[in-house]
């Protein structure tokens, strides 16, 4: 684990950062009031199943 990091992989590092964040904020979003509680149940039987 030495070895130096490469562009690339710094690249799909901060890459793959971002699309959890976003997959983390975007299921939940604080403005819409209808969405959360119309798609919410289909998230937690995925999530549970």
């Amino acid at each position: 684990m030495d070895l130096p990091l490469r562009p690339k992989q710094i690249f799909v590092l901060v890459f793959a950062t971002i699309l959890a964040v976003l997959s983390y904020w975007i299921p939940a979003p604080k403005d819409v009031d209808v969405s959360p509680s119309f798609s919410t149940p289909s998230l937690n039987q995925k999530a549970h199943v």
